[in-house]
């Protein structure tokens, strides 16, 4: 065949490559040696789905656990060296039960009215929450609303009731969701309810999952961390809906007490949540390189209890394990590292165990980058956001970047932000941060549902994963290679 022929042959295969979702990888000579990597956007999506078939990827689970090999089983088959699975025992939860009740009851203490709860879209039990068991209406509580739990005189008389708080103080940052839940138990309360009054307005003000944490020196850990064993905040503490917080207050506002102080209005509370060390997992493998030094692309692979995390963040852990497929092959100065973090949820800890269990490998480290959420809900706009802790770090990405779009014409229509910032909170890439590492960041747009059982797959965007894995796993070459 002619060279011309072979030409238009290569041509054409690139072509109906590019049309399939699978991008070649391209050198551009002219613009400091910028190498992008390939990319198969099928391939992604695939994972995605394997990995949101597992379910709920709750630290310390078996579907983490699940997850955690299929990474590790993806890394081996996509060429890494030095695969690994590490675990480390923490202090983790699981909500074994969950039910909430609105009981009103007559002037002769019979059932009028039970209004029930669901759990999951009504309400989420928070992360280290206590247990409370209910046998019958002896168990159920009076409930009294403290407002946004900034008046300490509000809580007076907390003591064997329900608290009803609402989050405007969380919102002003004045007070943490942490700190409602101690406040709480500290005033000798039952329970606590926290009402959403800013989180998600586009849901209607849905509840979150999250989970209580505290300091622990530049770090955090796990709200039972803080105390002697047994000894912490035990009380139920669970997030209901702003249309059922306003319900639960409605109610509280118009009740009847009776002569002995005994209330017409009553939450009547079931729940049951296992607290207790259990391993989680971080996995690991390599594209060693030739000479001292490592880049690290990293994100969680574990999620809330209440949700696949499709979003939240299977799409980082999908998209890390195709740059591993497309970059496995090379042969870089410095070793670049794929990792997968669980404990993510869970006050960060699955990091910053691997960090410490890995003494010397901050110092060895050129840069961390992260993802975390780097989907763009396409129904919902184009944008992405990355940052840096260095001025360097970002003006490389936005040549990293610029180079994609020169390339790809169906990467112009994004439109990127970019910014300098310790980046010391948030996600994995704070652990390192604080450490003293260099750290990058990816962000999309468009997860408004993260944390809610409606972060599902139905949001992933494949070719915004593309572009991630090409700018990101193209920016850890191009620093590898320095």
């Amino acid at each position: 065949m002619s060279s011309r022929g072979i030409a238009f042959l290569c041509t054409a295969l690139i072509i109906a490559l590019s049309a399939a979702g699978c991008v070649m990888p391209w050198e551009d000579d002219d613009d400091g040696g910028i190498t992008l990597i390939g990319f198969n956007d099928g391939r992604v999506l695939t994972d995605e789905r394997n990995l949101v078939g597992f379910g709920p990827r709750l630290t310390g689970t078996g579907a983490e656990h699940d997850g955690a090999a299929y990474i590790a089983g993806a890394f081996v088959d996509a060429g890494l060296k030095n695969v690994a699975v590490e675990w480390y025992n923490v202090t983790c939860f699981e909500v074994e039960r969950a039910e909430v009740s609105l009981v009103t009851f007559d002037t002769f203490k019979r059932e009028q009215e039970v209004e029930t709860y669901e759990h999951e879209t009504e309400f989420i039990v928070q992360g280290y929450s206590g247990t409370r068991t209910w046998s019958d209406r002896m168990d159920d509580l009076m409930i009294i609303d403290v407002g946004d739990g900034t008046d300490d005189g509000a809580y007076a008389d907390a003591n064997g009731r329900a608290v009803l708080v609402n989050t405007e103080a969380v919102e002003t940052g004045n007070l943490t969701l942490t700190d409602l839940f101690v406040m709480a138990w500290e005033a000798g309360a039952a329970a606590n309810i926290i009402h959403n009054t800013h989180i998600h307005p586009e849901l209607d003000f849905a509840p979150i999952s999250f989970t209580a944490s505290v300091e622990d020196g530049d770090h955090w850990k796990p709200l039972p961390d803080d105390y002697p064993p047994g000894q912490g905040p035990d009380i139920p503490s669970f997030m209901v809906s702003g249309p059922v917080g306003e319900e639960i207050a409605a109610k509280v506002r118009g009740q009847v007490v009776d002569p002995l102080g005994d209330s017409n209005i009553k939450i009547r509370l079931h729940v049951e949540v296992t607290v207790e060390a259990r391993p989680l997992n971080a996995v690991t493998g390599d594209v060693v390189g030739k000479e001292e030094g490592m880049i690290i692309l990293g994100a969680h692979h574990d999620t809330v209890y209440v949700s696949d995390g499709a979003v939240d963040n299977t799409c980082g852990v999908a998209t890390v394990i195709e740059m591993a497929r497309n970059m496995a092959h090379l042969r870089p100065r410095k070793t670049i590292r794929f990792a997968t973090f669980g404990g993510e949820e869970n006050a960060i800890l699955g990091s910053w165990e691997y960090l410490k269990a890995n003494m010397g490998l901050a110092d060895n480290t050129t840069i961390y980058c992260n993802l975390d959420m780097v989907n763009v809900d396409t129904d919902r706009g184009y944008r992405v956001t990355m940052g840096a802790t260095t001025e360097e770090n970002v003006d490389l990405l936005r040549k990293v970047q610029r180079a994609v779009t020169d390339r790809h014409s169906w990467a112009r229509k994004y439109e990127f932000g970019y910014y300098t910032h310790p980046l010391t909170t948030g996600s994995d890439q704070a652990t390192f941060a604080i450490e003293g590492v260099p750290v990058a960041v990816y962000w999309g747009s468009g997860g408004i549902e993260y944390h809610t059982p409606w972060d599902t797959i139905e949001h992933i965007d494949k070719e915004s994963l593309m572009l991630c894995g090409i700018i990101y796993g193209s920016f850890a070459l191009l620093m590898a290679n320095r």
